[in-house]
């Protein structure tokens, strides 16, 4: 499995200019641009209901391999008095279900590389899924992104994780 994680700049949007974050919009499109059709390529959020801890959701929008194909959403409550990262972590879970069930839905051969890329706006989801920070990821949610990696990984496919309006 190949993970790579590539970032530029503060990942706090609300820090930025501007002028910043609409270059970073700009990056962004022009890397979904560059990958259609060649790459699928996941967007993955979560967060949390006022404050630090509480009510949280994630949600996962996949975009497939053919241009002539729509996206496709899925969302799910992460649960009562849980933290942003949390969330964030699910939401990169959440990210790989749903790609790993498009990957199957297909039922082609993989005879051409392609990379799965899971982009998410967290740094620090990013290094704990990337790494398999144990101490940032309970048991079972770390043996639940375990398992979707080597299931992804028998298909022959690279994992890329990037966070989102930070490519380079």
């Amino acid at each position: 499995m190949t993970v790579s994680v590539l970032s530029h700049g503060s990942f706090d949007a609300q820090s930025k200019s501007t002028e910043e974050r609409q270059r970073d919009c700009e990056e962004i499109s022009l890397f979904i641009e560059s990958n259609k059709g060649r790459s699928v390529i996941v967007f993955s959020d979560g967060s949390v209901y006022k404050g630090p801890v509480g009510g949280g959701a994630c949600a996962a929008v996949l975009y497939p391999l053919s241009v002539n194909e729509s996206y496709s959403t899925e969302s799910k409550t992460v649960g009562h008095k849980v933290t942003a990262l949390k969330c964030e972590i699910e939401g990169n879970a959440l990210g790989l279900e749903v790609a790993l069930q498009y990957y199957l839905k297909l039922k082609c051969s993989f005879n051409i590389a392609q990379y799965l890329y899971i982009l998410c706006d967290c740094s620090e989801a990013i290094v704990s899924v990337s790494k398999s920070n144990i101490y940032a990821i309970d048991a079972t949610l770390h043996r639940r992104i375990t398992s979707l990696c080597r299931q992804l990984c028998k298909m022959l496919l690279g994992i890329n994780s990037q966070p989102c309006w930070h490519y380079r």
